[in-house]
């Protein structure tokens, strides 16, 4: 990190949000792995290191009172950040949105506490529906399939941060801040004109509160850099990008910091707010 130049990074789990779907069948067994792996990475990192690597407990959704409790955990660890994956909470014999009033008591805890809630790409379980088009299949992070990355690639993070803003998550809990990671930008824009029209048809459903306006305050996205920058700069804000370079991936940038490069249509400060102080904020718990 020094030597590319990088004073802090938050540390996420890619393996992790690979591995909750092919325990959908045991929700006990699926907490039990999650919470050892946060012991371990604890034990391993902390997950707050030298104010500098904030590494994410993973938080699975499937039994609330559990997720309550790995919070808990998080918390009197002193997590900075968490991570949970795209897509509904999916189990046995059942599905429901994160905005199911199951889980306010969750994230009400998060709100109180002030950490940031961060979606990392993976295994979302959208599979399924490339299936019913004869594609498909497990998940496989480097599979090249057309088919699935053109039709579902936004689809998970999209729809997530649509159940924030539908289903009222957002409403209830006005304290939250949510980050989407590895997830891209292109979904952004299709997402904000959808919340537009349907707030503009049915506003009694959101209360009389604007979900737009909701996600610009409350959602901040890592975009990659191929992205259309300056278009997600115009719709949600430069105060709500945060840079990443997937590093080490190969896929991702082999200088971090290069990512700067893309932003030749942005003003000094909103380099600032993109490349540093965005991140930085929201690295420390704000109650």
């Amino acid at each position: 990190m020094d030597a590319q130049g990088m004073q802090g990074c938050f540390l996420f789990p890619t393996l992790g949000v690979g591995v909750e779907e092919v325990l959908l069948h045991d929700p006990g067994a699926l907490h039990d792995v999650f919470h050892a792996f946060n012991v371990w990475m604890h034990d391993d990192w902390t997950f707050n290191y030298s104010d500098r690597i904030y590494a994410a407990p993973y938080i699975a959704l499937q039994d609330p009172d559990r997720a309550v409790q790995e919070v808990e955990y998080a918390l009197e660890q002193g997590a900075h950040v968490v991570v949970m994956r795209s897509g509904p909470v999916r189990g046995p014999g059942f599905s429901r949105s994160p905005g199911d009033p199951v889980y306010d008591a969750m994230w009400a805890r998060l709100a109180e506490a002030g950490v940031l809630v961060a979606y990392h790409s993976g295994d979302a379980g959208y599979n399924r529906y490339a299936d019913e088009w004869g594609g498909g299949g497990d998940f496989q992070a480097f599979r090249n399939d057309p088919f699935r990355n053109v039709t579902g690639g936004h689809r998970p993070i999209y729809d997530t941060i649509a159940a924030f803003a539908c289903h009222g998550i957002l409403r209830r809990h006005p304290n939250l801040r949510v980050a989407t990671i590895e997830s891209g930008s292109e979904w952004v824009a299709l997402l904000l004109k959808a919340l537009k029209k349907s707030y503009g048809q049915i506003p009694a459903a959101y209360d009389h509160v604007d979900p737009v306006e909701q996600v610009q305050r409350h959602v901040w996205v890592s975009p990659y850099y191929e992205d259309d920058l300056s278009q997600l700069r115009d719709e949600l804000g430069a105060t709500q990008m945060i840079f990443g370079s997937d590093f080490p991936h190969a896929e991702g940038l082999a200088d971090p910091k290069s990512f700067v490069d893309d932003l030749p249509n942005f003003s000094d400060a909103e380099i600032k707010l993109v490349m540093r102080e965005n991140a930085l904020a929201l690295a420390q718990p704000r109650a």
